[in-house]
């Protein structure tokens, strides 16, 4: 995590994404990351981060009903980082049988459990390893061209 006691941490907390995808704050969330935690609640353009509809009660517990909130405490930001990096896990356990990469080195790298590291198993890590889709159901391409 961004350590949040100096001002470039505080920029990073406050990041909009420029590039006009719309991420937000210091993880770069996605409407779509959020509704996944059940922070919020989306709108009718759910592959598009304009944040023009409703967040949860869930966010609310944080103290978060906008977007502007969200941004401006970098704890709120933590905490749904952490829902977020559990749900991953939870997800790449069930769907991506991520457990079995822990521990090998794909492309010079060792995967551990760390969320940063499993975040993108579904994108390239564990699709590489033989027999983790038999179905062959995996899209490893990022719709962003970042892979």
């Amino acid at each position: 995590m961004p350590q949040s006691g100096n001002a470039r941490a505080t920029a990073i907390y406050r990041a909009i994404g420029r590039d006009g995808l719309g991420f937000l704050g210091a993880y770069q969330f996605t409407e779509i990351a959020l509704r996944s935690i059940g922070w919020y609640e989306g709108d009718d353009t759910p592959t598009i981060n304009d944040w023009i509809g409703k967040w949860s009660a869930v966010a609310a517990s944080h103290g978060v009903t906008s977007k502007a909130q969200l941004s401006r405490e970098h704890t709120r930001q933590d905490a749904a980082w952490n829902a977020f990096a559990r749900n991953i896990w939870v997800t790449g356990v069930r769907t991506y049988r991520i457990q079995t990469c822990i521990g090998m080195t794909l492309d010079g790298n060792q995967v551990s459990r760390v969320p940063v590291s499993i975040g993108g198993a579904h994108l390239s890590a564990c699709t590489r390893l033989p027999n983790t889709d038999p179905v062959g159901l995996i899209n490893a391409k990022d719709p962003y061209g970042t892979l």
